[in-house]
């Protein structure tokens, strides 16, 4: 019988035709859930129908939602899904179908026109997760998780928060190419209009809509927890991309307070390093202030709730900085009469009070920013690092009133693989924490992003922030240390390469000065911190600063940096090291500033049996910044010292520092030599022939990074606030048995401790 012949035949039969009618109409009205709680004004809209919504109202497929400023609903759906719409929003359930018999064939699709909804996922999800998505004007949200917070308006865009399990939001570029991004337990996606998705610290109000907002939710919140706090879908299911974050899987959040939703991992490796930057109040202005984890058993401090909240075995310090002229930029400025720093080794720095904002962690872990205003900072016990500091009572106080200090805990990218990478790789921005300066006004951070060039190991980067009828912009280059996770700083001192500009009526008058002290992070790389200072210049020298802008920003590139080559197993070189044309670390000799940069010798590779020998001496810079006095000369040599992949390491210090380690002798000639100096020689090569590479040096007084071989990658001049002259050995190294990264932090890199920079 043909299609025509059927219709004819339902004509001649009205009665099978109201019939087949009422069957479409009755398959149409099926309910797919229940109002289970209801407050303040909320309206259903049904085709041209408009009602008040009511308690046990049934719904159907393609029902619309409206709430009022202060309407609350709450829905319980048949395949055990739940839904929580907020005040002020319009949602829809565009289509959903299920069928308890065969959940894998169950539909849904939600759209949320504007608002805020709170859902968890039921037995559709666990059945096929792929079958579920709730929709925007601008994003796609796909559910591979049990619990969010999804919001829409047209100032924000599509906010999209992670309580348990993961999702998915895709949206456009400028290009129309469709970008996805992937979020975990307290992690927080923003998608503007013609933008691709990228991460945000979570806003105060998704914080609020975490909170249950009756008992129905809760235990809809509840019921999608297994005992370890992960959804039931997340608990047999493994997703590629959970496969690859095992700490995020290990640490799902629960859902019944607040902090439990935004709750991070513990970081496993208690040697995190750690940085916090602070403003403190003194006599006509201000100070800055740097706490910085270093050394043997230094690490972060977490809590339950993954916020830094104290550090162990941590550098404090504090430093009047900017230039102290208004004509020509000034290294060491005047500083304020009666002011002295403060620089201590190995204290316990303790975080307490105030209020936590702008958390965010990576899902491997490997990077943890946040903001905390208000509240007291505090040192306890320690030693002076540098001569004359100032007494630090026990403990030491630092009150922060209105201001903030923020913070990075990060665990850098191994040497070995930053070394042996090639090509350009760009990065965007992910998070940041809002900037804030000493009046406690927070601002927004409009934009970052960054290219990192590998093979020359060099990197361009670029911020942008508005704060306080401010727009200030700063834009840098810089060499990157193949060691120490791949540091770089941009700081705009004379011929360094970067510029702070600022529009607004309430710009400095006489610039700005900053320091931008980044690093690469994660096993693979594909991370980028940046936490940063910029200070109005001094206009009168003398006196402290007037103000200080401080944040965090982390960038991500979404592609790994893995090794490019091995070296030979058989043969040997000898190479020259490269004299740097630039300095490359600063120190004091006799109280007075030297730039460490001279290093004459050899290094010889033996590939066939895994060894390297070097020989070389290590020298400041004559003359430099106007003093007369060159400081001492150290020789220093090193034979059988193992090469582990690419990485050969040796050590003139105690025994047992590090694993797979060579011995380093030390000699020393000249003047104000150190009385049985320690260091440290590190040398990575770049090449697959073994024939170029990068050594890090640190001996008695001296900070050096030179290369070996040709062709001899560029040196930049490091002159930043987070480190200082001193060399530090640091802790064990058990990650060189494998050719990982050497957990250290060899912090001279970062110029003087005079406190005037």
């Amino acid at each position: 019988m043909t299609l025509t012949s059927i219709f004819r035949a339902l004509l001649r039969r009205p009665c099978a035709l109201l019939l087949l009618s009422l069957a479409a109409t009755a398959a149409h009205a099926q309910t797919i859930g229940q109002v289970r709680f209801v407050t303040g004004p909320a309206e259903l809209v049904r085709g041209a129908t408009r009602t008040p919504i009511t308690r046990d109202l049934a719904l159907q497929q393609a029902d619309r939602i409206v709430t009022g400023a202060d309407g609350h609903v709450q829905i319980s759906l048949t395949d055990g899904s739940f839904v929580a719409v907020r005040p002020g929003s319009d949602f829809n359930f565009a289509e959903y179908s299920f069928n308890p018999n065969q959940p894998a064939l169950g539909k849904a699709l939600m759209s949320l026109v504007r608002g805020t909804v709170r859902v968890f996922t039921g037995d559709m999800v666990r059945a096929n997760r792929s079958n579920f998505r709730m929709n925007t004007p601008i994003t796609t949200v796909g559910i591979r998780g049990s619990g969010n917070i999804l919001a829409h308006d047209d100032t924000s865009g599509t906010i999209n928060h992670t309580l348990t399990g993961a999702h998915s939001v895709t949206s456009k570029d400028p290009a129309g190419i469709e970008r996805t991004l992937v979020s975990y337990p307290g992690q927080t996606i923003q998608a503007l209009p013609n933008q691709p998705p990228r991460f945000i610290p979570t806003p105060s109000f998704i914080l609020a809509a975490a909170s249950p907002g009756g008992k129905a939710e809760e235990k809809a919140a509840k019921d999608t927890q297994t005992g370890s706090g992960q959804s039931p879908e997340d608990a047999t299911t493994a997703t590629t991309d959970k496969a690859a974050n095992s700490a995020v899987a290990a640490a799902q959040a629960t859902t019944n307070t607040v902090g439990g939703a935004i709750v991070a991992a513990q970081p496993q490796n208690t040697n995190y390093n750690a940085l916090v930057r602070f403003t403190n109040a003194i006599s006509g202005g201000f100070e800055s202030g740097l706490t910085q984890t270093a050394g043997t058993n230094g690490g972060a401090i977490i809590d339950a709730q993954g916020r830094l909240v104290g550090m162990r075995n941590a550098r404090y310090s504090t430093f009047i900085s900017a230039n102290g002229g208004n004509t020509v930029p000034l290294l060491n400025p005047t500083l304020p009469a009666g002011y002295g720093t403060t620089d201590y080794e190995g204290t316990t720095v303790t975080i307490s009070g105030g209020t936590h904002h702008d958390g965010f962690r990576t899902p491997d872990g490997s990077v943890i920013i946040g903001r905390w205003q208000g509240g007291t900072l505090s040192a306890t016990g320690g030693t002076a690092g540098v001569p004359n500091s100032s007494g630090l009572a026990s403990p030491f106080n630092v009150a922060l009133g209105p201001r903030s200090l923020v913070y990075t805990v990060t665990n850098a990218t191994p040497f070995s693989v930053i070394a042996s990478a090639t090509g350009t790789i760009n990065f965007s921005l992910v998070a940041a924490t809002a900037p804030t300066d000493v009046a406690g006004n927070v601002g927004t951070l409009t934009n970052a992003s960054a290219s990192a060039n590998f093979t020359n190991l060099t990197i361009t980067g670029q911020f942008g922030l508005q704060l306080n009828g401010a727009t200030i912009s700063v834009a840098g280059n810089s060499a990157i240390s193949a060691f120490d996770g791949g540091s770089f700083n941009f700081i705009n001192l004379p011929n360094q390469g970067t510029t702070v500009t600022c529009s607004g009526a309430t710009c400095a008058s006489g610039g700005y000065r900053t320091t931008v002290n980044g690093q690469f992070n994660g096993a693979d790389g594909r991370w980028m911190t940046m936490i940063y200072r910029i200070n109005p210049n001094r206009t009168i020298a003398g006196s402290s600063y007037s103000d200080a802008i401080n944040g965090s920003i982390v960038l991500g590139s979404g592609s790994a940096l893995a090794p490019a080559f091995s070296l030979p197993m058989t043969g040997s070189v000898s190479l020259n090291f490269n004299n740097p044309a630039s300095p490359t670390g600063f120190t004091l000799i006799g109280n007075n500033q030297v730039a460490v940069s001279h290093v004459a010798g050899t290094l010889q590779a033996n590939f066939s049996n895994s060894t390297l020998a070097f020989n070389a001496t290590v020298a400041a810079q004559a003359g430099s910044f106007g003093n007369a006095i060159s400081g001492p000369t150290y020789t220093i040599s090193g034979s059988n010292v193992p090469i582990v992949r690419n990485v050969a390491t040796a050590i003139a210090g105690p025994p047992g520092v590090a694993n797979n380690a060579g011995t380093m002798n030390i000699s020393c000639s000249g003047t104000l030599c150190v009385q049985n100096p320690q260091g440290r020689f590190d040398a990575i090569f770049r090449n697959a022939s073994g024939t170029s590479g990068s050594a890090n040096i640190g001996v008695g007084q001296y900070f050096v990074q030179t290369t070996f071989g040709t062709p001899p990658t560029p040196m930049n001049i490091v002159t930043v606030d987070a480190s200082r002259g001193n060399f530090a050995l640091g802790g064990a190294t058990p990650a060189l048995l494998t050719g990982g990264a050497i957990s250290h932090r060899v912090r001279a890199s970062q110029g003087p401790r005079t406190g005037t920079l």
